[in-house]
């Protein structure tokens, strides 16, 4: 009985060497599993983020953290020191220019459609909290012509402070599924690639099916994997508190201000994502432009391809969605009155 046992182990334990053998040999030999092609990967190669780690490093970024095409320390000061016509761009990576060269971020486009001086005020994972709050405390009394603020579909995500709001980063949590897990300890495995492909395609898998837990009332509110992470925050209580926040924000700016809808894809998600945020702004009757069926009219009703993202190891838009975004800025400037 032990013997028969031990064999099974055997067989066991041989048959899963052998997969993550091969698996192995495929990955460090071939691009079979890279899904290089795939419009909506489960993996991204490592060697593809390494390839591009230096595409977003130009430009100038100041002591806060914003980017811009001009050498500035502090964009808020050349704000206040610029004449004639300014625009106030506020957003998070879109606005940043995450996986493209600075020149290729909608903001800088937007500069060669406008007479205006642009002054981007984004930064990468930021939410409508904090942007909206770096409004709120030091450029609401500047003087400046005109204010757009970039909508993204993680921009609910209830983070920051804001007014009276103060939203720590253990309240919204995202985890994730990791079938091999080091504990940061890999320094014998450094070599090796199949553990995150495994971590990524089953990983990924098996987060699809784990439900959300908590609520704005019982935090923390914990959901497994970006899709659900991002599912999530368009629910009452999440969605509720962005609304309003946002909506108190515009409605009392002393600029004129208009809010242009940015998607990152025509997915399906994505779409019903942004009729929601639109159904909510044409209700209080704020002035917006929706991306999304122009951008679904780009790729001709069809799932965005690879090649249109930021570069193959970043999902960010490309120059095809920033150059379209520019334009839409530059249109709804016309009406932001």
């Amino acid at each position: 009985m032990l013997k028969t046992i031990a064999t099974y182990f055997f067989i066991l334990f041989a048959s899963i060497l052998a997969t993550c053998v091969l698996i192995e040999s495929l990955l460090r030999y071939t691009a079979w599993l890279d899904q290089l092609n795939n419009p909506q990967p489960s993996y991204i190669p490592a060697y593809l983020y390494e390839q591009y780690q230096e595409v977003d490093k130009d430009g100038y970024v100041d002591l806060f953290g914003f980017r811009t095409t001009f050498a500035t320390n502090n964009l808020i000061e050349t704000l206040k020191q610029t004449d004639g016509c300014r625009v106030v761009v506020l957003g998070d990576s879109f606005v940043w220019g995450s996986g493209l060269s600075v020149q290729q971020s909608w903001p800088s486009q937007l500069q060669k459609l406008t007479p205006c001086t642009v002054f981007p005020f984004g930064k990468p994972g930021w939410s409508s909290y904090q942007y909206l709050n770096l409004y709120q405390t030091h450029l609401r009394e500047l003087e400046f012509d005109y204010l757009i603020i970039g909508i993204v579909a993680n921009d609910p995500h209830p983070l920051g402070k804001l007014d009276t709001l103060n939203f720590s980063p253990e309240l919204y949590q995202r985890h994730s599924v990791k079938l091999i897990n080091h504990n940061g300890q890999r320094q014998y495995l450094d070599s090796l690639t199949f553990d995150d492909y495994i971590n990524s395609v089953l990983g990924g898998f098996a987060e699809s099916s784990k439900s959300s837990q908590g609520s704005m009332d019982r935090p923390p509110i914990i959901s497994w994997g970006y899709y659900n992470w991002r599912k999530r925050l368009y629910e009452s209580d999440v969605y509720t508190a962005w609304e309003n926040a946002l909506v108190k924000t515009v409605e009392s700016a002393k600029h004129p201000t208009c809010l242009l809808l940015t998607p990152t894809s025509n997915s399906a998600d994505e779409i019903a994502i942004f009729d929601q945020i639109e159904t909510t702004l044409a209700n209080h009757g704020l002035n917006y432009l929706n991306m999304m069926p122009k951008l679904d009219a780009l790729f001709e009703s069809s799932i965005r391809p690879r090649d249109a993202w930021a570069n193959p190891a970043d999902g960010h838009p490309g120059t095809k969605q920033t150059a379209l975004y520019a334009k839409g800025a530059s249109e709804l400037l016309l009406a932001c009155d």
